[in-house]
């Protein structure tokens, strides 16, 4: 994981190959090596988070031959697909997986067994966009037609895949109020990917843990498992992992009430997600601040960061967490005693987008009793309910 002398020395490698494909070099380069150089290059840019390099190097390959054509550019493909969605290009990265799909031309169990693989992995790829177009039926029906093809051709990673899968599934049916069941399946494929001996793999299922317990309020065991897949993420050089463990290890410190810990996380996951065009996770970072400058007291420099956090998500098309500003927001129109503000914060929070986690469902009874109290003219009666709804949202640890 030394990244950055790999990356110089495929770049050197290539500059090489173009020298003695022009004659200049005296060097006799096999017609495949460049391309192959050029995805070897991308894997690593996509590693480390350079997203638009990594995409440019993926066409590049693209353009020269292969050992195994159709096979290749089918690979090739999908990984254009999968730096499409860090760059939220959701339906471009869809249309790559249909350009996969045509390079290998083959319908589902044809082919040789290293083209069956590849065909499933295209459908475990395709599986990863309907998460974050937040589509589980369609990631269900994905599971259910490719299920007994990975237990007959797949790859023990593969299988492994198809259990993450199902497990982000999950996440979006339940919409991220997790059952045991579903913490249950995070520690099974964590313990099964620990077998592989692949370092990278047992990061994502570190955070995958994490991320379960976080929303199974269990912030304290979240945390643990968060640190891990960070300190490995950063070990290895993996930009992604390092941002969406930073992120919610931020989420599970302001839950945990320790202020320390969330201020100096949610500063460097600002910088850490600039840094890669991960511009969700910055907001995560500056609601969180924003939670920050409300606890200590600045009203104006809260509101001001929570309003910049939910305008970035409005961007990005991201909501699944938005009450990391919104209760923040309500709270200070409620320390203002502005009824009509409140009210329309409370508004903000009872209709949420579909991505977005639910309200409990005692916190969501109160708020409409404020609401309603707004409505009839009640000011006192509304702001004892919105102040009880406040109290609720703080022992649950989400204010």
């Amino acid at each position: 994981f030394a990244n950055q002398p790999a990356l110089q020395f495929y770049q050197r490698a290539i500059a090489l190959c173009e020298a003695g494909e022009a004659g200049s070099s005296g060097l006799d380069i096999a017609a495949d090596l460049p391309g192959l150089l050029n995805e070897e290059l991308g894997d690593v840019l996509a590693l480390v988070g350079k997203f638009e390099q990594a995409q440019a190097a993926f066409e590049r390959a693209l353009s020269r031959p292969a050992p195994v054509e159709a096979l290749w550019r089918a690979e090739i493909y999908r990984k254009i697909s999968a730096v499409l969605i860090q760059k939220y290009q959701r339906p471009q990265a869809l249309g790559a997986l249909d350009h996969a799909e045509r390079a290998l031309g083959l319908s589902p169990g044809e082919g040789l067994l290293p083209e069956r693989q590849e065909w499933l992995q295209i459908q475990l790829a395709r599986s990863n966009v309907f998460y974050w177009n937040n589509q589980p039926e369609e990631m269900d029906a994905i599971h259910r037609q490719i299920l007994p093809l990975v237990e007959a051709d797949g790859r023990p990673d593969q299988q492994l895949e198809l259990l993450g899968q199902q497990l982000m599934a999950r996440f979006r049916h339940e919409r991220y109020r997790l059952s045991a069941e579903t913490v249950d399946i995070a520690r099974r494929r964590l313990a099964l990917v620990s077998t592989l001996d692949n370092p990278y793999n047992t990061a994502w299922a570190q955070f995958n843990m994490g991320f379960s317990l976080l929303w199974h309020s269990d912030p304290r065991a979240a945390r643990d498992w968060m640190i891990q897949s960070y300190e490995e993420a950063a070990r290895m050089g993996a930009s992604l992992l390092q941002v969406r463990s930073l992120a919610y290890l931020s989420v599970a410190s302001r839950q945990l009430g320790d202020v320390q810990s969330a201020r100096e996380e949610s500063l460097r996951l600002y910088e850490q997600a600039e840094s890669i065009g991960e511009y969700s996770y910055q907001g995560i970072s500056l609601a969180n601040q924003g939670w920050l400058a409300w606890r200590e007291g600045d009203p104006d420099r809260a509101e001001q960061l929570c309003t910049a956090a939910k305008e970035i998500w409005r961007n990005k098309g991201w909501g699944m967490f938005a009450w990391l500003a919104d209760w923040v927001l309500l709270a200070i129109a409620v320390s203002q005693r502005n009824p009509a503000l409140a009210e329309e914060r409370a508004q903000t929070l009872l209709h949420l987008d579909p991505d977005a986690q639910p309200l409990l469902d005692e916190v969501e009874k109160n708020l409409v009793a404020a609401r309603q109290a707004c409505y009839a003219g009640q000011v006192e009666a509304a702001f004892q309910d919105f102040n009880q709804v406040l109290e609720l949202v703080k022992n649950s640890g989400d204010l």
